[in-house]
């Protein structure tokens, strides 16, 4: 589940046209890992259900990369719980579902304390601890990047080689290799990286579907 963090901050209809584009896309870059359609349930928030841990991870770091090529004024709010749903999965829309799973999510992303920007909560806390704290470096790596920097992360996370992004970028060797190193560009991709490995073990060991 997820939401748009300080969504009356900004016009209702660039809300839901950003977000409604997001969803479609991952909707159908992850279709074969994906039992419920994230599907917006209402005008700033969305839920759906995929198959595992990893999925989760791939999902949101993959809504994040959306949020930035599109300049998105806001951010989202994501909580991924791997819990139970009692009553069948609609793979049309998500709606009409009941369970633990989902409640639990309910209650994270509607909590009035203040919330992290990833919440991930498996059955297995040390997986838990470990991954949300992966996603705060994440968020920390995020919040020193502008808007107009959004592109500009993509590329170099698309494309290690500075030589090669001269032409994409319209920029020397010499500054894109400093503005992927002000940026930390590679550490968030390392961040990443090492969450993936995480959920990947965690699905491994819990027989979820790769």
């Amino acid at each position: 589940m997820g939401d748009v963090t300080g969504s009356r901050r900004h016009p209702g209809q660039i809300v839901q046209t950003a977000l409604a584009a997001i969803i479609a896309t991952v909707n159908e870059k992850y279709s074969s890992h994906i039992l419920s359609p994230l599907t917006i349930t209402l005008g700033d928030e969305f839920q759906g259900v995929v198959d595992n841990l990893d999925s989760i991870v791939s999902l949101i770091l993959n809504m994040e990369s959306l949020g930035r090529s599109a300049n998105l004024p806001f951010r989202l709010h994501y909580v991924g719980v791997i819990g139970d749903i009692d009553t069948d999965i609609n793979p049309k829309i998500a709606h009409g579902m009941l369970g633990d799973g989902l409640s639990r999510a309910r209650d994270l992303l509607t909590q009035k304390k203040r919330r992290a920007q990833f919440q991930i909560r498996s059955t297995d806390p040390f997986t838990d601890n470990t991954l949300n704290n992966g996603f705060s470096i994440a968020e920390g790596l995020t919040r020193r990047w502008s808007v107009a920097d959004g592109i500009i992360v993509n590329a170099m996370l698309e494309e290690q080689s500075d030589q090669r992004l001269e032409g994409v970028l319209s920029r020397d060797r010499s500054s894109i290799y400093r503005r992927r190193k002000n940026l930390m560009v590679e550490e968030y991709r390392s961040t990443c990286n090492l969450m993936h490995a995480l959920a990947k073990e965690f699905d491994h060991r819990s027989g979820a579907n790769s």
